[in-house]
C-alpha cells in the first residue's frame, strides 16, 4: 500500500458529490463523497435520492496506475448532477485494488462504480495490484518438501514461479511429483528431488511421493546345481529375500559366499535378512559329502543330502571291503538333509554311503 502511487486529488466546496456502486440491478447502494469537512449523511427514502437544485458544470477527473485501464478516461465536464458510469479493466494477472474520490480511498472491489455527483469538482482513480495464487504443498511419508504449506498457503504472484525441494529419508527416494489445477490431478515428473512450478496463474495442489530404495543381489551358482532366483534380484530395502539351490544328483551344497565370505555351509537354502545395500551371492556344490558331527549330548550326528535317497548308510571298525553293515536306523529331514543319530561308541567307526 506505501508504495502504491497517490491519486490526484483537487480542491473541494462545500457541496457533496455522490457516488452509487452498481452491486444489483434491483438494489443500488448509494454513497456521499466527502467534500472539503463535509459529510453529508441522507436518507432513502423509496431509492429517490434528492440533490441541491443548483445548474452549472463541474470537472470530473478520471485516472488509474499502470497494469490496467478505466473508462472513461481523461478530465470530463459535465452538467452538474449528473450520473457516470466507470469502469476499471484491470490486465491479465492484475486485479482492482481500490477506487479513490478525491484523494479518499472507497475499499470497493468492483469492477464497475455508478457516480451521481452534485455540483462539486471530482477527481476518481483507480490502483491495480498483481494477483497471488495459493500454492498447497505437501509431502507423502517418509520425507519432507520445502517450502511447505504446514502453517498456511504459500502464495505466489501471478505468473511466476516457485521452485520446491524434496529431502527423502535415508534408504528412500522421490517416487513422482503430482500437480493439481484447474481440477486435473496428473504427474508432472518422476524422481528428482526438486520441482519447479512455472507460471503460476491459479490455485494449485503439489504432493511429492517417496519410495523404498531397491537394491540389487547379484546371485549365481556353480556347475553341478541351482539357484533360484538367480542373476540380478532386486530386493526393496528392508525385506528378506530366500535363496534356494538344488543340487545336481551325487553333489551337495558346499558353501554359500556372501560379498566373497563363507557365511553357510551344507543347507540348500539361505535367506538375505532386511536388504540395505546391494550384495554378491554365490552357492558352491561338490560331490555327495557324508557329514559327521560329535554332539554335545554325546551322539554321533550322520547327514547327507536329501535328494540322494537311493543310499544306504553303513558302518564299519575298520576301512576293508568286506564288515560293512547297514544302519537301519530311519533318517529324519533337516533342512534338506537326511539325517541319522547314533549313540556313541567306544573304538574306532567308520561310516560310508553306498547304493544297495
Amino acid at each position: 500500500m506505501n508504495n502504491l502511487p497517490r491519486p490526484p486529488c483537487v480542491i473541494r466546496s462545500h457541496a457533496p458529490a455522490w457516488v452509487r456502486l452498481g452491486f444489483s440491478a434491483i438494489r443500488s447502494a448509494w454513497r456521499p463523497v466527502r467534500s472539503w469537512g463535509t459529510l453529508l449523511i441522507t436518507t432513502l427514502a423509496l431509492g429517490v435520492l434528492q440533490f441541491p437544485a443548483e445548474a452549472g458544470t463541474i470537472t470530473v477527473s478520471i485516472g488509474c496506475g499502470p497494469n490496467g485501464d478505466i473508462s472513461p478516461k481523461g478530465t470530463l465536464t459535465l452538467p452538474a448532477h449528473s450520473d457516470l458510469d466507470v469502469t476499471a479493466t484491470p490486465n491479465p494477472g492484475y486485479e482492482l485494488y481500490d477506487w479513490y474520490v478525491n484523494g479518499d480511498p472507497g475499499g470497493w472491489s468492483v469492477n464497475q462504480v455508478h457516480f451521481a455527483f452534485g455540483d462539486l469538482d471530482v477527481s476518481i482513480y483507480v490502483l491495480f495490484s498483481r494477483i497471488t495464487n495459493n500454492v498447497h504443498a505437501s509431502a507423502g511419508s517418509n520425507g519432507r518438501i520445502d517450502p511447505n504449506d504446514s502453517n498456511s498457503p504459500i502464495g505466489v504472484a501471478w505468473g511466476d514461479a516457485v521452485t520446491f525441494t524434496a529431502t527423502p529419508n535415508p534408504h528412500y527416494h522421490v517416487d513422482a511429483w503430482t500437480l493439481e489445477d484447474n481440477g486435473v490431478n496428473r504427474v508432472v515428473q518422476t524422481g528428482g528431488v526438486s520441482y519447479t512450478l512455472r507460471n503460476v496463474t491459479n490455485e494449485s495442489w503439489l504432493a511429492v511421493s517417496f519410495a523404498p530404495d531397491t537394491y540389487t543381489v547379484q546371485a549365481s551358482a556353480n556347475a553341478h546345481g541351482a539357484l533360484t532366483p538367480t542373476g540380478a534380484v532386486a530386493v526393496v530395502y528392508g525385506d528378506d529375500q530366500l535363496f534356494t539351490a538344488a543340487p545336481n544328483p551325487g553333489y551337495d551344497v558346499v558353501v554359500w559366499s556372501l560379498d566373497g565370505q563363507p557365511i553357510l555351509t551344507n543347507l540348500t537354502t539361505f535367506t538375505l535378512y532386511n536388504a540395505q545395500a546391494d550384495h554378491t551371492l554365490q552357492v558352491t556344490f561338490s560331490p555327495l559329502v557324508l557329514a559327521i558331527a560329535l554332539s554335545p549330548t554325546n551322539t554321533t550326528v550322520l547327514s547327507w543330502p536329501d535328494a540322494i535317497s537311493e543310499y544306504s548308510l553303513q558302518e564299519n571298525t575298520d576301512l576293508k571291503t568286506t564288515g560293512w553293515t547297514t544302519i537301519t536306523t530311519t533318517p529324519a529331514n533337516q533342512n534338506g538333509r537326511q539325517e541319522v543319530i547314533l549313540p556313541r561308541s567306544s573304538g574306532r567307526r567308520f561310516y560310508r554311503l553306498t547304493q544297495p
